[in-house]
């Protein structure tokens, strides 16, 4: 699912924190199903899109899980920032991509 760098399919931490190391580890394993629920909902969404505030009350994530997985989504080319806000915030809609 969703890392900034798609070669890279491990979590950034802390380089020499053992607790940096754990806690990305352990991360890892919802970070693809957070990703896939931030990029589901968004596309039910259509076009009217979604702030990264509405996100995050809709799917009861913490606003920074939210930022990280729109921001790999937006990166990977599945969500893209429209020029609208809402609320003071950026709204974001889902890419259609053809088959």
């Amino acid at each position: 699912m969703p890392y900034a760098d798609p070669s890279n399919h491990e979590l950034p931490f802390q380089s020499g924190s053992e607790t940096s190391y754990e806690a990305a580890k352990r991360a890892n394993d919802f970070v693809g199903e957070q990703g896939a629920e931030v990029l589901h909902w968004l596309q039910d969404q259509g076009l009217h899109g979604a702030t990264q505030k509405e996100v995050a009350a809709a799917l009861d994530l913490g606003r920074p899980s939210v930022c990280a997985r729109v921001h790999a989504l937006e990166k990977r080319g599945d969500l893209q920032k429209t020029e609208g806000r809402r609320d003071g915030c950026a709204v974001y809609v889902a890419i259609r991509r053809r088959s």
